[in-house]
């Protein structure tokens, strides 16, 4: 589209087998098409509809959280814990066996943000009125949790952390 020149046309259809939008421009054509036979749908969006939420957050204060934690995150450590913000419903918490950082935070449900989440979460917020909302959504069955500003949705399943198995090795070759 950037090099389409000033008429865009952008045609809909809907048949039984697929279901396709046609993007045309003087200089080229563009087919999207949505896949069926899958048994899951690729994107949600019913997301938009939620209203629900488990708890809602000023965006300045969930950004201080997340930007001061998340900057205390030691990406050398090996261990996933050490590389995820969590929120025990009554403080956001960062840390290891060495060293471990709390600031106060009350939620009604318990979050976990992996630091890569995290810092997705803050370039989103970037642009929000620190004296806005940010409503946030846990879905105990699949793991989900969704986010809602004015302005924007983002979803994320929550990485299963692991605890690394390492064989010791006794001798070497």
């Amino acid at each position: 589209i950037r090099y389409a020149g000033p008429e865009v046309e952008i045609v809909y259809s809907d048949g039984e087998e697929n279901e396709e939008v046609n993007i045309i421009t003087p200089r080229s054509k563009v087919v999207l098409r949505k896949h069926f036979g899958n048994d899951y749908d690729l994107i949600d969006f019913d997301i938009e509809n939620v209203t629900d939420f488990d708890d809602v957050l000023e965006v300045g204060q969930f950004k201080e959280v997340l930007s001061r934690l998340g900057s205390l995150v030691d990406s050398s450590n090996i261990d996933p814990a050490a590389k995820t913000i969590f929120f025990n419903k009554k403080s956001a918490v960062v840390g290891d066996s060495i060293s471990l950082s709390v600031m106060d935070l009350a939620t009604t449900q318990s979050y976990e943000f992996n630091i890569k989440v995290a810092r997705m979460i803050l370039s989103l917020l970037s642009t929000e009125n620190p004296e806005s909302q940010v409503k946030l959504k846990k879905y105990e069955d699949d793991g989900l949790i969704l986010i809602k500003t004015d302005n924007s949705t983002f979803r994320f399943s929550i990485a299963d952390v692991y605890e690394p198995e390492l064989e010791l090795i006794d001798t070497f070759d």
